[in-house]
């Protein structure tokens, strides 16, 4: 009996330290994110972690929200991992920034322009003022690119003013410090209900295809830590397969992330849900598309080689092997 119970002592030790050593090797890995808002249009991020898909891949995400010129230095300077953004994440890249979109949720712009009730048209905006999120940002390269097309001046005496997120740039409106302003769903929808003037949409024009928000990461990460790259774009393509499959546990799980009420996140949701992509991934054509109104402001009259912006694989490899698994969105 006593020379059992060392020997059974022992076994307990290194069973105890098994599973000590499991635990510690199943941490999550943290990854910092940064976001432009907290809204739906980062629902490729929001859901799968309300979901648990970046659980489920052994990461643990922190979502930081950064307006868009500082967040692409942040990510090029290796402050976050990830970055969900649009046109400043693209300009940045055109710019030469070791920068790469690995994943596309949206195929089309999801702004509009609206103004007060008693401006009717774009031309009317000679001489105004609208309202931009930052200077730099998609909707602000959006909107000069719109102005310049439709304005017999180019736009050239509308003063075009960063005053922050989609909320804050409808505060700014109500308040009358900008005649219009670039809009972002879900705010879209209150503008309307309260008598604003849409002008302009990018949901609807067939002009813009464009990727309003989508996941960048640098260079260094897709070529030293493509294991990591690969466990994000794979819980994020997991959370697209889930919204189109289940609208409204899609519109709860963002309720619950935005902390709001299903009633204001469902018809937000809706309004973004068609422009949403099958597997994160866009056209080749779609690709260029999404960089012509950005040449001009980085000096450039020909795109660069798309395989210097986007790089697809990885999401297109895990809708495969979902796919291939037999992967159901629950």
């Amino acid at each position: 009996m006593n020379s059992w119970q060392p020997a059974k002592n022992i076994n307990a030790a290194l069973l105890s330290l098994f599973i000590i050593a499991s635990a510690h090797a199943q941490e999550p890995r943290k990854v910092r994110v940064g976001i432009p808002t907290l809204s739906p249009i980062i629902a490729a991020t929001l859901v799968p972690r309300e979901r648990g898909y970046f659980k489920q891949e052994g990461l643990e995400v922190e979502t930081i929200v950064i307006r868009s010129a500082p967040s692409v230095l942040a990510l090029a300077a290796k402050e976050i991992d990830f970055l969900m953004t649009g046109g400043g994440g693209l300009s940045g890249a055109l710019r030469g920034l070791p920068l790469r979109v690995v994943f596309a949720p949206l195929r089309r712009p999801t702004y509009a322009l609206y103004a007060k009730p008693e401006i009717r048209t774009i031309a009317e905006l000679d001489g105004k003022r609208v309202g931009i999120s930052s200077y730099g940002s998609g909707p602000d390269l959006l909107l000069r690119d719109v102005l310049k097309k439709r304005m017999a001046d180019g736009g050239k005496r509308v003063t075009i003013l960063a005053v922050g997120s989609g909320t804050e740039r409808y505060v700014a409106l109500k308040a009358s410090i900008v005649d219009a302003a670039v809009l972002s769903s879900p705010v879209t929808l209150t503008a309307k209900q309260e008598g604003y003037r849409e002008l302009f949409s990018f949901f609807t024009d067939k002009e813009y295809a464009d990727i309003p928000v989508a996941t960048f990461t640098r260079d260094d990460m897709l070529q030293g830590n493509i294991g990591l790259v690969e466990r994000f774009v794979r819980a994020q393509v997991k959370g697209i397969l889930y919204m189109r499959a289940n609208r409204d546990g899609a519109a709860s799980a963002l309720a619950r992330a935005l902390k709001s009420k299903e009633s204001e996140t469902g018809p937000a949701f809706d309004e973004i849900r068609p422009t949403m992509t099958d597997d994160g991934t866009i056209t080749l054509d779609e690709q260029r598309k999404a960089l012509e109104y950005l040449l001009t402001p980085a000096q450039q009259k020909e795109p660069p080689k798309l395989e210097r912006i986007y790089d697809f694989a990885l999401a297109r490899n895990a809708y495969q092997e979902l796919q291939a698994r037999g992967w159901k969105p629950e």
